[in-house]
């Protein structure tokens, strides 16, 4: 089955609600890399500060008009570090593979960054999918801020300025 086509579109400070929801839903928090509980406040503020980062993207992803996930990029030297996550009722039906797949498509990064990664536990078996889905190298185990996760890269096009 062939997923409906998403919409994305770069975040807001309207979104912080939505983000809250997504980053604090029980799978998100179990499969993040951080498993500690976000208050409201704390949130806000480090989402002002994302949305303000010229080293970060942060994008809706939409069915229908509504917000059905988030995706990020984060930069950090040669690298584009990705994370993604799909509303509990939404989830199972591709919308990730296909949002992945867009951003790595479009994605507009600086001179000198070389690839996009991605960290997952590795009981994330639905993201590794999705990553896989979504044209990533094949996962290797690895640790990231202290935990066990794997590892999956997509090298970056250059692009001819």
């Amino acid at each position: 089955m062939t997923p409906s086509e998403i919409a994305m579109r770069p975040a807001t400070a309207a979104d912080a609600e939505l983000w809250y929801q997504l980053s604090t839903e029980a799978l998100a928090r179990e499969m993040s890399l951080s498993r500690a509980a976000i208050p409201w406040e704390e949130h806000t503020k480090w989402f002002a500060l994302k949305l303000g980062d010229p080293s970060s993207t942060l994008e809706v992803i939409e069915l229908d008009g509504r917000g059905i996930g988030q995706i990020r990029l984060d930069i950090e030297g040669e690298h584009a570090v990705i994370s993604v996550s799909i509303a509990k009722g939404r989830r199972g039906h591709g919308f990730g593979a296909q949002a992945i797949a867009r951003v790595v498509g479009a994605a507009r990064l600086p001179p000198g960054v070389r690839t996009i990664r991605a960290y997952i536990r590795p009981e994330n078996t639905r993201s590794i999918q999705a990553f896989t889905k979504a044209g990533f190298g094949p996962p290797t185990p690895s640790v990231r801020r202290g935990v066990a996760v794997v590892e999956m890269s997509h090298a970056v096009l250059v692009q001819d300025s």
